[in-house]
C-alpha cells in the first residue's frame, strides 16, 4: 500500500489490527513524516512552518516508533495521519498557505512576527466588539489590521517586539477605527434612506395635486 491508501483505512480497521500489522502500516508512515521535516527544516522558507515549531505535535522532532506497544503504536499512527494531512508539513503545502496569506493581508510576513499578528487577531476576534465579525468578513479584518501595522509606523519587523499591553491597545484601536467607520457607513444609509422617502412623498404629493 502506499501512503494514501494507508492514511485512508477505516480506523476500525487500524484498531482491530495486532502490534506486528499495525507496525508494518505505520513504518512507511515514520519515513514519509521524517522524510518531510527534514526537507522543511532544510529550507529557508519550510524553518518558518509551523509544522515544526516548538508548539507543534513534532516540536521540530522526527518521529520513532522503536519499542513502542500496540496502544503506543496507534496513537503514533493517528498522529502522523493527523501530520502527514496537515498542508503546512509538506514545503510546498506551506509555500502555497504563506502566499494565500500574504495576498490575504496585503503584506508578507515572517514566521515570528505572523504569531504576533494573529495572536492580535485573535484577541480581535474574542472581543468582537459591536458584533464585528458578524457585519465584516475575517479578510477585510485582517487587511485592516496589517494596514493598521503600517500606518501607526510600527515596523513590521519589529512586531514581536511589542509588549502584550501595546500589542493589546493595537487591538483596540482596530476596533474603534472600524467601529467609527461602520458608524459612518450606517449614519450614511439612514441618511440615504430619509432622502428616499422624502422624495417618494413628494411625488406622492405631486400626483395628488393634479
Amino acid at each position: 500500500m502506499n501512503i494514501q491508501q494507508i492514511l485512508k483505512i477505516d480506523p476500525n480497521d487500524v484498531a482491530k489490527m495486532n502490534r506486528s500489522d499495525l507496525a508494518r502500516i505505520v513504518r512507511p508512515l515514520v519515513s514519509a513524516s521524517n522524510k518531510r521535516i527534514r526537507r522543511l527544516q532544510a529550507s529557508e522558507t519550510g524553518r518558518m512552518s509551523p509544522s515544526i515549531a516548538p508548539e507543534s505535535m513534532t516540536g521540530g522532532k522526527q518521529f520513532s516508533i522503536r519499542g513502542q506497544n500496540l496502544n503506543q503504536l496507534r496513537n503514533s499512527y493517528a498522529k502522523m495521519k493527523q501530520y502527514l494531512n496537515n498542508r503546512t508539513s509538506s514545503l510546498t503545502g506551506f509555500k502555497a498557505y504563506r502566499n494565500e496569506v500574504s495576498k490575504r493581508i496585503g503584506g508578507k510576513l515572517g514566521y515570528d512576527q505572523e504569531k504576533q499578528f494573529w495572536s492580535t487577531y485573535n484577541k480581535l476576534k474574542e472581543q468582537n466588539h459591536n458584533g464585528l465579525f458578524n457585519t465584516l468578513s475575517s479578510s477585510q479584518i485582517q487587511k485592516k489590521l496589517y494596514r493598521t501595522y503600517q500606518t501607526k509606523k510600527f515596523n513590521i519587523d519589529d512586531i514581536q517586539n511589542l509588549t502584550a499591553q501595546e500589542r493589546s491597545d493595537l487591538a483596540d484601536s482596530v476596533i474603534l477605527n472600524m467601529n467609527k467607520k461602520m458608524d459612518t457607513m450606517y449614519n450614511q444609509k439612514i441618511k440615504r434612506q430619509s432622502s428616499n422617502a422624502k422624495f417618494f412623498e413628494l411625488s406622492v404629493d405631486d400626483g395628488t395635486d393634479l
